[in-house]
């Protein structure tokens, strides 16, 4: 049997606690009895009754089958000592039992996570090769897991539990999305906990959605601003914050085009969904953001169904003439406000028979303004 022990790093400070350190059991035919324990990289294994001095090697292989190599080997008559050089790589496979992903505040964890993977504690074997005991074997749970980063900052006390399980608490941060990175002496977990944890300021919030209306037949550019928007994508792909904008009647329609923007002017710009199909139509949705798992309240927007477009006034109602040398006299480049109702989606406009220019800005009876093209 193997005395699977449980080391905790607290500050950089190791607490073994176990009766034995490891022990393993010989299975060669010269039927030697090894122990074999581990102090970071220095092996020592031990027989007290059998002669270990003609061993010429020893041979260290983990769990998953990689080979380690070592330097230093000094053998006597009951102990053989020597350095590990290299080791398994710890790999990161997710958070708090399998979780792509989590998050947390940027004040750190009142309570630790757990970071799940392989390689973290592996047992590994050694096997003697030369002299009395040549083909005897030991067994050892090597650990040497120096550090748990997250976001760039050490985390001051983690505990190896297992090969494949660290407990860590998470040390202060800044909001957004952070990596995860478990550092053994020679190895590190590197590209696989990218991304695994979001650092909050706290749940999202919408402070307006603008513009706060559109027609159901055409996709409109909406910007959303708020606060404790997080940018990019978990480990997995999927976006840290998400937006809920749904067609009237239609809960599963989304937006698209979403771009994320952090800082202290927060924002979301999309494209609306268009909202003809059937059982769709005009109406008040709720916006809602959600970040990390974190809702915001709803902020309304309004459907509108296309219509005439209605022409109640032109300001100013006259223009200048334009001077164009020796090709005569023009009329037009005048700024003018065409007031009336239907304007939203408008794509041209016409003087006569003559196409208006650029710069168009259509105002509404009511006052509200919208943009042209």
């Amino acid at each position: 049997m193997i005395a699977t022990p449980r080391l905790t790093r607290t500050a950089g400070v190791f607490a073994v606690a176990l009766a034995a350190l490891v022990v393993g059991t010989a299975q060669a035919s010269a039927g030697c009895t090894l122990a074999a324990g581990n102090s970071g990289a220095n092996l020592t294994i031990s027989d007290p009754t059998d002669d270990l001095t003609g061993t010429t090697s020893v041979t260290l292989k983990s769990n998953d089958g990689t080979v380690l190599t070592s330097t230093g080997l000094s053998v006597s008559a009951h102990s053989i000592s020597l350095t590990i050089t290299s080791e398994p790589v710890p790999t990161i496979t997710g958070v708090n039992g399998g979780f792509d992903h989590w998050s947390g505040s940027t004040g750190g964890s009142i309570i630790p996570i757990t970071v799940n993977g392989s390689n973290f504690f592996p047992t590994v074997t050694a096997t003697l090769n030369g002299g009395n005991c040549n083909g005897s074997r030991a067994n050892f749970g090597y650990n040497d897991v120096t550090s748990v980063n997250i976001g760039g900052t050490n985390s001051s006390n983690f505990t190896t539990n297992s090969d494949s399980q660290i407990t860590v608490m998470v040390p202060q941060g800044i909001a957004g999305l952070a990596n995860i990175i478990v550092s053994t002496a020679d190895e590190n977990s590197g590209a696989a906990g990218n991304n695994r944890y979001a650092y909050t300021a706290g749940g999202p919030s919408i402070n307006g959605v603008g513009p706060n209306e559109g027609l159901t037949t055409i996709a409109t550019s909406v910007n959303i601003s708020g606060s404790n928007f997080i940018p990019g994508n978990w480990h997995d792909g999927t976006p840290v914050t998400t937006v809920n904008f749904p067609c009237f009647g239609n809960g599963s329609a989304k937006p698209s085009n979403v771009a994320v923007a952090a800082g202290q002017s927060a924002s979301i710009t999309l494209m609306t969904p268009i909202c003809n199909q059937a059982g769709e139509g005009p109406g008040a949705v709720g916006v809602t953001v959600t970040v990390a798992g974190s809702t915001s309240g709803s902020s309304q927007y309004l459907y509108l169904s296309p219509g005439t477009p209605h022409v109640t006034g032109i300001t100013p109602s006259t223009g200048t003439i334009s001077s164009t040398g020796n090709t005569g006299t023009v009329l037009g480049n005048t700024p003018v406000t065409i007031s009336g109702s239907n304007f939203i989606g408008a794509v041209a406009v016409t003087f006569g028979t003559s196409p208006a220019t650029s710069g168009l800005r259509l105002t509404f009876e009511s006052g509200r303004g919208f943009p042209g093209s």
